[in-house]
């Protein structure tokens, strides 16, 4: 995204067969934990008899548990290297997925989530991002938007195989499978990365890449920082909250249930698309100018919605559909951004901390998000999604600002 370094053929194949085993590994683990949960809903709900408010707790559970554990991955990932944990961190999955075969009511339901949130970042984010800064310096940036393809790719793969799945044994047996197989792929893939890779550090040695440089200005990192986390924030806020409660706000706009369960579907298509061209066109923008893009589109994806809604036109299929997959664009480069932003700001030395303590505030936003837009929908819906707007105002203008920290030379 801002480096175009040469690297030896040796050297590039091995960041190649890295990525390639990350992207495998990261699939399997958010398919398997958040994001099969949209299937296997119903079932759950009704052998342990609890209601569907409940159920859907169990992401905010994660959330806030990943809130607490954040700051402490991203200190021993710094330590210890990215890489190391993540095998560690696949036990762990697999043990929070058969504590939740085993769920027998509210409270070790919510048990197995707390798992899923306290290892996340061990298993998942930050020590991946962290291990790919650690291993490849000034060109992580691109690998880093690669891998946030399998975030955007989980559920297509594990939704229809959880639906498959389901028809051939009940969910416990599902998680048990889906347990063994965290521990028959995840874990060996990363145990053998560990070994492999998990020693090298950029800059150093004499053939090492090039650590990524900091680009924020000297004595301008406390409030870059402060910026750089309440944009992080507020898109969280955005995505996540539109995202849970998209195909609600549609319906109370006026769209049928299927347009509206249609349109929604387009999201995913639309995250992949963006997160796709960013990957291809990392070399050519900035992040700072891909955040001033995508925290403009934001917001302005809503105004159909704001106008329907004090107009009290109804929404129309098509328009839902629209929205949709003009919210998917912008909200795709989101989860990009949360990575390749702190690196390019204050770059790859201390990462997994800086990283780790903005994701603290990041996983509080995407966990209050939903339960708040929710509330918002029940007074007016015009005023949720009028508090979607202002979000993406707030940080539309920190962009701007953080903008102007950034060394010219």
């Amino acid at each position: 995204m801002y480096s175009n370094a040469r690297m030896p053929a040796s050297q590039s194949r091995d960041h190649l067969i890295l990525v390639a085993s990350l992207m495998v590994t990261q699939t399997i683990g958010w398919g398997t934990t958040y994001s099969q949960i949209a299937v296997l809903a119903q079932s759950i709900s009704t052998d342990i008899g609890i209601s569907r408010g409940v159920l859907f707790s169990g992401a905010t559970v994660m959330y806030l548990g990943a809130a607490v554990t954040a700051p402490f991955a991203g200190r021993l990932a710094d330590r210890y290297g990215g890489l190391k944990l993540l095998a560690p961190g696949s036990v762990a999955i697999a043990a929070g997925l058969a504590l939740l075969s085993l769920s027998t009511g509210t409270l070790s339901y919510l048990m197995a989530w707390l798992v899923f949130g306290l290892v996340q970042h061990i298993a998942l984010v930050t020590a991946a991002y962290t291990g790919l800064a650690q291993a490849m310096g000034a060109g992580a940036a691109r690998s880093i938007a690669t891998l946030t393809l399998a975030t955007g790719l989980c559920s297509s793969i594990f939704w229809p195989l959880s639906e498959f799945g389901l028809r051939l044994v009940d969910w416990r047996t599902l998680c048990q499978l889906y347990a063994l197989l965290t521990l028959l792929i995840c874990l060996p893939i990363h145990w053998w990365l560990a070994r492999r890779y998990g020693h090298w550090r950029a800059g150093e040695g004499d053939d090492a890449v090039p650590l990524a440089p900091a680009h924020i200005r000297s004595g301008s990192e406390r409030e870059g920082f402060t910026l750089q986390t309440l944009i992080a924030s507020g898109g969280a806020l955005i995505t996540v909250g539109f995202g849970i409660t998209v195909i609600d706000i549609f319906q109370q706009l006026g769209a049928t249930r299927e347009a509206a369960v249609f349109a929604g579907s387009l999201i995913g298509i639309a995250f992949v698309v963006s997160r796709g061209l960013v990957t291809l066109w990392a070399d050519r923008i900035s992040p700072v100018q891909l955040a001033k893009i995508v925290y403009i589109l934001l917001p302005l994806c809503f105004v159909p919605l704001l106008v329907c809604g004090l107009t009290g036109i109804a929404l129309p299929g098509w328009l839902a559909a629209i929205v949709a997959f003009s919210f998917g664009l912008p909200a795709g480069i989101v989860g990009i951004l949360r990575s390749t932003f702190p690196l390019y700001l204050f770059g790859s030395a201390g990462y997994g901390g800086i990283l780790g303590r903005q994701a603290r505030m990041t996983e509080l936003a995407s966990a209050v998000s939903p339960a708040g837009i929710a509330w918002l929908m029940a007074i007016s819906v015009s005023g949720s999604v009028a508090a979607l707007v202002a979000v993406g105002g707030v940080a539309s203008m920190a962009t701007w600002r953080i903008g102007r920290l950034i060394r010219t030379n």
